[in-house]
């Protein structure tokens, strides 16, 4: 059984490149599973490899793979492959003095120390920042952060009595029913604001009261005030869908828990590169800017 193995610390004292250069079998040169939890499964058919492999068919390998004493590749797998690949007998190896780990998070990050050099997939370095993760000092981290986004200092709020919001009256609802149809008429660019409703309703001003013939809807605070009351009792009378209006000038802050670790990873991985956007006029003469007065456009 391997003695208890801790990587801090342990590669310090080995200068693997001054390792004799040995030639093994290569069917002593074994796989490790856990090289497939950090970096991507090797495949045949991958252009990467097959070019790999026509290298290594004609100059041999030049870089000798690492393995541990009792064989288990630490860098080299696609090296291995692509042997294999060209029906090579043997490789040429170095080998470091300790089995391999039976802490399989040790030999992950071990895997990782041997591959930094390595071109990788954004995927596979994803992964690799998850096998570095120092467990204790990232919980630490969260303490610190959670922490400072909790200290919050605000005065006390006094509530007196109760005020209710009045429901939608007869002729009030002539208002409601047009702010209705400029929202429904919106949808594909919900959630709107209150200021882009404002405006959409000026194209074709409907009465503010239905009994008051001179109450059409006007680019005044007026209006507006008015517009803001009806939208939030329409809501409140949930006739106005919640997220059909929002205020972007108004920060947020949400916190959503997670059941697991891995529902958490997979939302950040998920969405990881959603707000990518390549500059289409890198190559252009003339740069382009488009300049909006307000945010309703």
């Amino acid at each position: 059984m391997s003695p208890v193995f801790h990587l801090d610390g342990i590669l310090d004292d080995i200068d693997v490149a001054a390792l004799p250069v040995q030639q093994w079998s290569i069917a002593d040169v074994m796989y490790s599973g856990e090289n497939n939890d950090v970096y991507n499964p090797l495949v045949s058919n991958d252009p990467e490899m097959v070019k790999l492999a026509k290298s290594i068919a004609e100059r041999g390998i030049l870089d000798p793979l690492v393995v541990t004493a009792d064989g288990f590749l630490v860098s080299g797998h696609r090296r291995r492959w692509a042997a294999g690949m060209c029906g090579l007998s043997s490789v040429p190896v170095r080998v470091l003095p300790f089995d391999k780990p039976e802490e399989t998070g040790e030999y992950r990050r071990l895997l990782r120390e041997f591959n930094l050099q390595r071109e990788k997939s954004v995927l596979e370095k994803i992964r690799e920042e998850v096998v570095s993760a120092n467990a204790d000092k990232a919980y630490v981290e969260l303490q610190r952060e959670r922490q400072k986004r909790s200290d919050v200092h605000l005065r006390a709020i006094e509530f007196r009595g109760e005020t209710r919001r009045i429901p939608i009256t007869a002729v009030k609802r002539p208002f409601l029913d047009a702010c209705l149809q400029v929202i429904e008429n919106q949808r594909e660019f919900w959630p709107l604001s209150v200021r882009g409703i404002h405006y959409l309703l000026l194209n074709n001003p409907p009465l503010t009261h239905a009994s008051k013939k001179d109450s059409h809807c006007r680019n005044d605070k007026s209006s507006y005030e008015k517009l803001i009351d009806i939208l939030i009792r329409g809501r409140i009378f949930a006739e106005i869908p919640w997220e059909a209006i929002a205020d972007e000038t108004r920060p947020v802050t949400i916190w959503r828990p997670f059941d697991n670790v891995r529902e958490f990873v997979r939302q950040e991985s998920g969405k990881f590169l959603v707000g990518y956007w390549r500059d289409l006029m890198q190559s252009q003469t003339h740069h382009v800017e488009i300049l909006g007065k307000k945010n309703t456009i």
